[in-house]
């Protein structure tokens, strides 16, 4: 799951001199982004990787990996 598509690094890599990022109204927030995890967890889905830009500059995204670590747990204690 994409979290952001900002990053702080600048490499070459994957940001190009002239980056245009999506408009904040564009991407989704935490609460969103924890509802659609838990769609995917009760589908059947049992590993849900954060990446983006880089996802430790995302604003919340504390929040978001105590959410889906708690069914982490509670998936392996069933």
């Amino acid at each position: 799951m994409s979290v952001t598509d900002r990053c702080d690094l600048r490499c070459r890599y994957c940001m190009a001199e002239d980056m245009i990022f999506l408009p904040k109204s564009a991407v989704l927030s935490i609460e969103e982004m924890g509802e659609l995890a838990e769609r995917f967890v009760a589908r059947g889905i049992r590993r849900i990787r954060l990446t983006g830009g880089e996802p430790l500059v995302r604003r919340g995204i504390d929040t978001l990996a105590m959410r889906l670590g708690r069914w982490s747990v509670a998936a392996s204690m069933s």
